[in-house]
């Protein structure tokens, strides 16, 4: 019996991304209902009947920063159906989207100059569009990773900046002597 033997699984588990919560999104709610808050405290202070709306302004936008917070983009691999389900709400309330394994092409790993992992960029390439996947501190590694599991080709891209191409010198002289 060799080693390979004892560590093998029968089945492959499922492999799950989740993207980030949109903090942009979740701020500028957030300043948006502190902004109609602030509004309302002093309109009610001084009995006027656009506090009312101020408020209902502001606890309506401080609730669409906390459903920004807690809306997800998640990417499950699903091994025993040769699926890739895509998915985006919040919680069960969600939109999915199911791609077999077949239908993606490619893996393309973007590289980005700096050393930081999460500057990279990883795409599924199928036929009519491009999944990107969550960012990850291992680009490298997860790309490869998800290309042996696709069985796909894996794609190396570095976004490197473009150099300035610089003057081939000629070994012809130009000129009134050169006749």
């Amino acid at each position: 019996m060799s080693l390979r033997d004892i560590n093998a699984r029968p089945a492959a588990s499922d492999l799950m991304l989740r993207g980030p919560p949109n903090w942009t999104a979740a701020g500028f709610f957030a300043a948006l209902a502190f902004l109609h808050l602030s509004i309302a405290i002093p309109a009610f202070l001084a009995h006027r009947w656009e506090g009312h709306l101020s408020l209902v302004l502001g606890l309506a936008f401080l609730a669409a920063g906390a459903v920004a917070i807690r809306f997800r983009f998640e990417i499950t691999f699903l091994a025993a159906t040769r699926l890739v389900r895509l998915r985006t709400g919040i919680g069960r309330i969600c939109v999915e989207r199911f791609i077999p394994f077949s239908a993606v092409h490619a893996v393309r790993v973007t590289l980005a100059e700096s050393h930081h992992g999460s500057d990279s960029r990883i795409e599924l390439l199928c036929r009519y569009d491009d999944i990107e996947c969550p960012p990850t501190d291992i680009p490298r590694q997860q790309a490869l990773f998800l290309a042996i599991l696709l069985d796909v080709p894996l794609i190396k891209v570095w976004s490197a900046p473009a150099t300035p191409a610089r003057p081939v010198a000629s070994n012809r002289s130009t000129g009134p002597a050169a006749a």
